[in-house]
């Protein structure tokens, strides 16, 4: 069973930080690989404070796919799909009715 990392945040935007605890995950064999979550609205933050969704994707990708480990830290847009705003344990509970069999999560 894969042992997956899910790294929530709304990467306003992704930086060096958040890729350089993507790569510490890998390299303390905390889980097989990482995925950052990209949250669409927190609850948290005004719309307006963020820049837009698919712009926070897309630099998520370009930034997991020059990190240390291309094939093991990915960018996710699951919560696109999801109500809004964003709650962890809604995308918890969605992942494991969809993934649970296949994945063992990690926050």
């Amino acid at each position: 069973m894969k042992r997956t990392m899910l790294y929530f945040g709304s990467f306003n935007p992704v930086h060096k930080g958040h890729i350089a605890l993507a790569e510490y995950i890998i390299e303390h064999d905390l889980a097989d690989e990482t995925v950052l979550i990209v949250s669409p609205q927190s609850p948290y933050k005004t719309a307006t404070a963020l820049a837009p969704e698919i712009d926070r994707f897309e630099m998520a990708e370009i930034a997991c796919a020059a990190s240390k480990y291309p094939e093991r830290i990915k960018p996710s847009a699951i919560e696109f799909m999801l109500p809004r705003p964003s709650y962890t344990i809604d995308t918890l509970h969605y992942l494991e009715e969809t993934c649970g069999h296949e994945m063992r999560f990690s926050i």
